[in-house]
């Protein structure tokens, strides 16, 4: 059996913050899953939206404290 990591939810890293709605109108929250906060911080970084850029960050910068 193969398991991708970017299925599992942000939740099961063991972070833990308040949900963050996106500029583009996309919510991330503990349920959320990994492949859905790259692929917004590459939405993010492709389409220059800005404003999104240090939410998503912040998520990041949680996940590596914990890996």
């Amino acid at each position: 059996m193969v398991f991708n990591t970017f299925w599992s939810p942000l939740r099961c890293s063991g972070i833990d913050f308040t949900p963050v709605t996106l500029s583009n109108g996309v919510t991330l929250n503990r349920d959320s899953l990994l492949d859905t906060l790259f692929m917004q911080a590459q939405l993010a970084i492709r389409e220059n939206r800005t404003q999104d850029m240090v939410p998503l960050a912040n998520i990041i910068a949680l996940l590596n404290g914990r890996c």
